[in-house]
């Protein structure tokens, strides 16, 4: 049921990450002139996309194996090949969830850091 919905969901954020550490990274490695706000905006946000990411990538996992198992009820006799076909596909959505966050939260300590360097320079 929510498989493609799902990864649809999370490509859609990934991209988000993309788009946002693109911006950031435009802002803090280039020479216009920004305010220290300004520049600051939108780093926390690369994070809390990624968490997200990874909250739908755990729901998706739920509503999979919910759909699962209510199929699985009206069988007799379910063979285990099957059965662990079925609980390894449903982790796809949880793995892609992770890697968004996980990436993310890269993308995110390494921007906060360039941004500390720009308004603290003598702690370099």
């Amino acid at each position: 049921m929510g498989g493609l919905l799902f990864m649809s969901i999370l490509s859609f954020l990934f991209l988000i990450v993309l788009v946002l550490t693109g911006w950031k990274t435009y802002q803090l490695f280039s020479v216009i002139p920004v305010s220290d706000q300004g520049r600051k905006r939108g780093i926390p946000e690369i994070l809390e996309v990624g968490t997200f990411a990874l909250f739908v990538g755990i729901l998706g996992q739920i509503v999979g194996l919910f759909d699962a198992f209510r199929a699985m009820e009206g069988m007799e006799s379910i063979p285990l090949p099957l059965l662990a076909g079925g609980l390894k596909v449903s982790t796809i959505t949880t793995l892609w969830g992770s890697i968004i966050f996980g990436i993310s939260g890269i993308f995110w300590f390494l921007l906060k850091q360039r941004y500390l360097a720009l308004i603290n320079p003598a702690s370099e």
